[in-house]
């Protein structure tokens, strides 16, 4: 990578880690209240799905659905919401707190 890369490079990571993004030609904030519902509204349609999908058998393309759910999921969840070391695990996410698909039973 060149220089000139670098120089466009380097400003656009820092306007995306300041929350910017580009959007009908210009930097504009992402409202974070509104980003967070949406992402909140998708989390809750992926847990009903998976909700839909538990109990399937292994090896079916619904326990591959699942499984990339469950991982979907837990990653969001832990940036979402962290897990504390002070935080008892009984108010932990159900989804934290015991896999819904051992990735061992869909090989």
């Amino acid at each position: 990578m060149g220089d000139i890369d670098r120089q466009r490079v380097a400003p656009v990571k820092t306007l995306r880690e300041l929350g910017m993004t580009w959007h009908h030609g210009a930097w504009q904030k992402v409202p974070q209240g509104e980003f967070v519902a949406k992402a909140d509204a998708v989390h809750a349609q992926l847990i009903g799905r998976a909700d839909d999908l538990a109990g399937c058998t292994g090896g079916s393309p619904e326990a591959a659905e699942l499984a990339a759910i469950t991982e979907v999921l837990e990653d969001y969840e832990l940036k979402r919401r962290p897990v504390r070391p002070d935080y008892p695990a009984s108010r932990a996410s159900p989804w934290r707190r015991k896999p819904l698909v051992n990735p061992n039973q869909l090989k």
